[in-house]
Order: C-alpha cells, then sequence, then structure tokens
C-alpha cells in the first residue's frame, strides 16, 4: 500500500534514515576489516557507491553487494589515493604551521598563499568520493578531475565546506548521533552535491555540442 500525505514522508523519511544507519555500519565494518588505517579509504569509496545509487534512484539492488564489491575491487587504488592525499595533507599543514610561528611580510604573504592552496585541496577531497564512484578514470585522473570540479563549480564547493561546517555543530550538539549515520550522513550530503555538479557538467556539454 502506497503512502501519502505527512504518512507518506515520515515513512520515507524513516527509511532513508534507515539505509544511512546501515551504509554507517557497513563502513564501520570495513574499516575494521581493513585494521582502520588499510581499510577506512577503501570503506569511504564503498561507501560513496552505494550513496550514489541511492541518490540516483536505482532499483533494485544490494548494498551490501555493493559496498563489498567496491570495498575488494578498489582496495589498493582507493589506499594509494588515500596514502596521497594525506601526505600533502600533511606538507600544507607543515608548511602553515611553520609560516605562522615567522613574522614579517614574506612569511605573512607566504601563509596567505599557502592557506588559499590548502582550501582548494580540501574541496578538492571533498569531490574526490563523489568522482572516484562516479567516473571510470586512470589513477591521477580522479585527483585532476576533482579539482577541475572544484574550480569550475564554485557554488558546489562552498556549498560542501558549509555542508562540513554544519555537520561538525550539529554533532557537537548531538554526539549521541555519531555512532549511527554521522559518518554516512556527511558522504550523502557531498555525493548529494557532487552529483549536482556531475549533472551540470553533463548539461554543459551537451548545450556545447548542439552550438557546434
Amino acid at each position: 500500500m502506497e503512502l501519502n500525505g505527512v504518512m507518506g514522508r515520515l515513512y520515507n523519511g524513516m527509511d532513508w534514515i534507515t539505509k544511512l544507519v546501515y551504509v554507517q555500519f557497513l563502513w564501520l565494518l570495513g574499516s575494521v576489516a581493513g585494521l582502520v588505517i588499510g581499510g577506512i579509504f577503501p570503506a569511504t569509496m564503498a561507501m560513496f557507491a552505494v550513496l550514489r545509487k541511492m541518490i540516483q534512484r536505482e532499483e533494485e539492488f544490494s548494498f551490501f553487494q555493493t559496498f563489498w564489491g567496491t570495498f575488494r575491487r578498489e582496495f589498493w587504488k582507493s589506499n594509494a589515493l588515500g596514502g596521497i592525499i594525506t601526505l600533502l595533507g600533511f606538507i600544507l599543514y607543515f608548511y602553515l604551521v611553520f609560516l605562522k610561528a615567522h613574522e614579517g611580510a614574506v612569511s605573512i604573504i607566504l601563509y596567505i598563499l599557502v592557506l588559499s592552496i590548502t582550501f582548494v585541496f580540501l574541496i578538492t577531497n571533498l569531490f574526490l568520493g563523489p568522482v572516484f564512484v562516479h567516473y571510470q578514470l586512470r589513477f591521477f585522473q580522479y585527483l585532476k578531475m576533482s579539482l577541475l570540479f572544484c574550480l569550475s563549480c564554485p557554488f558546489h564547493g562552498i556549498s560542501m565546506i558549509g555542508g562540513l561546517v554544519a555537520f561538525y555543530f550539529f554533532m557537537t550538539y548531538v554526539p549521541g548521533l555519531l555512532p549511527f549515520f554521522s559518518v554516512s550522513l556527511l558522504a550523502w550530503f557531498l555525493m548529494f552535491m557532487g552529483n549536482l555538479a556531475f549533472e551540470k557538467a553533463k548539461q554543459e556539454e551537451a548545450a556545447e555540442k548542439l552550438s557546434i
């Protein structure tokens, strides 16, 4: 029986929350299966793969099979990407701390420059998960494509940052939700915004072909 009105919206909302809780449970299992350090990146990419199907309203797909299939298939690639962005993050953090500890006009200018690069780096990383599960690319092309979306879709990127900040304050006030659907909720939002950016790029590409 199909539910309409308030009951229908309530049912859909509870169904959505239940799915997010299940996705986060799979993410936790995947992270533990890889001994956390080796599992968190493939588990995160597998979570994005499931959420992408949710957002695109794909019918009749298994959350479990989609998650573990992606986890196994992309284990080494996602860990390699995770290692690269972790290394770059540490390098940027080191320079931020180093430059902040020094005085002078040159240090201030360099600090602002590195801070700007760090901001772009952060948004690029927020696009990385959605890009990874949406496109079939070569290894370094995932980073290039994520950077391209960061620069070409500033509204979506800034919205991701806004969602990240809102998520932080929300979880600060309701920390009891952290074990249930904190990571999956944030990932859903990032995938949702990423999907909007992908649709925008697809429409622009189609418009360019028509104008030729």
